[in-house]
């Protein structure tokens, strides 16, 4: 198998640190600090902050804001995500929910209607929660003002980034869509004769002077006065329904992480509205359950459990396949906003549950799952470790490539389109959660993750890529932590999934393997999957620290550590 090749990204400081070995996807090694991101830039600002006294919480801060700099194709202040967040010195994990959310005069009826035509793209526009979130964070963990995480981004946007294949290759697939209805974002990316080619140094003065205002004057300033008004302005002229008054309303929630034991370890992801820590949850417990019955121990003894077969092999692919078909038809039935409608998580994660799913899995045929109404799109992950223990998993998204292709007046903000996301009201006749609700959140595939053991990280995680996030989350985890690869290898192996009565395959993945795939009942499509997984690992071993963090090739991902 051919080992991806990471994007070499112009501008950046050669890190010190191990020269990375050949794996699958780089790594680079260090023994204070690590960071993964999907952008040079943003994995560059992060360091710098880490470097300049700042912790975990500040350097994800200042990453996420560069990455909506650099990246618009997948992030920035006009969306939100997920942070799980765990603090060495008091032993604590906190998660904090600032995804967007329905505003208060939703009109569900239009969202039928999908998909819509660009007059009426408004309907799909959350209100922002990304500002507000970042803000928490590090005003609660922080070690820095909020000024001077935020300041780092303002100078990227004033004084240009390079664009990156991915970003190109996003430009060139919204183009049209640009011209006609992001021209002010449109005419920094794009020549006359089509969009600008990967190298290009890409200048966002409007941004920049939009981010110093929020940081000199805090995030308030983002949700009301002048740049609230352009952003309802900007949602209300295709159709939108959020108000001013949605936009000072919004508050970000921190929740209890879901927390799954694995031996010595302790898997602590996002609870719902994201239906990713489900599945990888769920995918933990049926390890464990397999392990049980066959004589191992509870955590999983090595051989008994997932690991029966070898990584990669048909016989554990398709398990995987299965295990992740049942999540998938559980986010179906039951997961949306728990404070909607509630979520019992405990029920999900049940091992009577993981046991009676393993018993319906047959080694030769697959079982399609529920039809999901919703299409997730694009998104970007960080993984972040400081010198002191703490980490931050980090994922934000505007949803589709350039989210709803708006541009807020002359903010530079992209604001999303993240009420796609929501089912239609239709399905709320089987039950659904999901459904287009007010002040809703709606259901996420994002799936940050940090794995502890003795009190301190040995794993942080997290994905994007739209409806891929959860399985290729879930599929790197279980290789790192079950099956022990290294972290460049768990991130760079080819990747499957399951779509409707198929399975999806990367064109890496083994002819042999796919083969014994169809022989086992799997319908098997092959395409390209514009996803990435960033994960850091923690290796300790007496008083010696070694982190290694795994930047994914498929987004052009950087690496970084010290």
């Amino acid at each position: 198998m051919a080992a991806a090749v990471g994007c070499t990204v112009a501008a950046l400081p050669a890190p010190k640190a191990q020269p990375p070995k050949k794996t699958l996807a780089p790594e680079a090694v260090g023994a204070r600090y690590a960071v993964a991101t999907e952008n040079g830039e943003a994995s560059r600002i992060a360091l710098e902050v880490l470097r300049s006294g700042g912790d975990a919480v500040d350097a994800a801060a200042a990453a996420a804001l560069a990455l909506g700099v650099a990246t618009p194709t997948a992030c920035g202040i006009g969306g939100g995500g997920f942070a799980v967040v765990w603090r060495a010195k008091t032993k604590e994990a906190f998660v904090v929910d600032f995804r967007e959310v329905g505003p208060s005069d939703i009109d569900a009826s239009a969202l039928d209607r999908r998909p819509l035509p660009p007059s009426e793209r408004g309907h799909t526009v959350g209100v922002p929660g990304e500002i507000a979130g970042l803000s928490l964070l590090v005003t609660k963990f922080g070690k820095k003002a909020w000024r001077d995480d935020v300041l780092p981004a303002v100078k990227l946007a004033r004084e240009g980034f390079l664009m990156t294949p991915h970003v190109a290759r996003g430009t060139q697939t919204a183009e049209t869509e640009l011209r006609a209805l992001a021209p002010a974002l449109g005419v920094r990316l794009l020549a006359a004769a089509g969009p600008l080619p990967a190298g290009t140094r890409v200048l966002r003065a409007d941004l920049a002077k939009t981010l110093q205002t929020i940081a000199d004057h805090g995030p308030r300033a983002f949700y009301v006065g002048s740049i609230a008004r352009a952003m309802v302005e900007a949602a209300k002229s295709v159709g939108g329904t959020m108000t001013m008054e949605d936009l000072a309303a919004y508050q970000p929630k921190l929740r209890q992480p879901i927390r799954v034991a694995l031996g010595a370890r302790e898997v602590i992801t996002m609870p719902p509205p994201s239906a990713g820590g489900v599945m990888l949850g769920q995918t933990v417990q049926a390890h464990k359950m397999l392990a049980l019955a066959w004589g191992g121990a509870g955590g999983g003894a090595k051989g008994k459990g997932l690991d029966m077969a070898p990584w990669g092999s048909a016989e554990t692919t398709h398990l995987m396949a299965e295990l992740m078909r049942g999540s998938l038809d559980d986010r179906a039935r039951f997961i949306g906003d728990p404070d909607a409608t509630p979520v019992d998580v405990g029920a999900l994660l049940s091992e009577a549950r993981m046991i009676a799913r393993l018993k319906k899995i047959d080694p030769w045929s697959s079982k399609p799952p529920v039809e999901l109404r919703v299409d997730e799109h694009g998104t970007s992950h960080l993984s972040i470790v400081d010198a002191e223990g703490n980490a931050v998993a980090l994922t934000t998204t505007v949803n589709s490539g350039f989210g709803a292709k708006l541009v807020a007046g002359d903010t530079g903000i992209v604001l999303n389109d993240q009420l796609d996301d929501f089912g239609k009201t239709i399905d709320a006749i089987g039950g659904h959660p999901n459904v287009p609700r007010a002040k809703a959140r709606p259901t996420s595939s994002m799936t940050p993750t940090i794995v502890i053991e003795n009190g301190l990280p040995v794993m942080v995680a997290g994905g994007s890529g739209g409806m891929r996030i959860a399985s290729s989350v879930t599929l790197v985890s279980i290789a790192h932590l079950v099956f022990g690869l290294s972290p460049g290898d768990a991130v760079g192996w080819p990747r499957v999934h399951p779509m409707g009565g198929k399975l999806s395959v990367e064109p890496t993945l083994s002819p042999t393997v796919v083969a014994e795939l169809i022989k086992r009942g799997e319908t098997v499509t092959s395409a390209e999957a514009v996803n990435a997984v960033q994960l850091v690992a923690v290796q300790r071993t007496g008083g010696t620290v070694r982190l290694v963090a795994a930047a994914d090739p498929r987004k052009g991902g950087v690496a970084l550590a010290e």
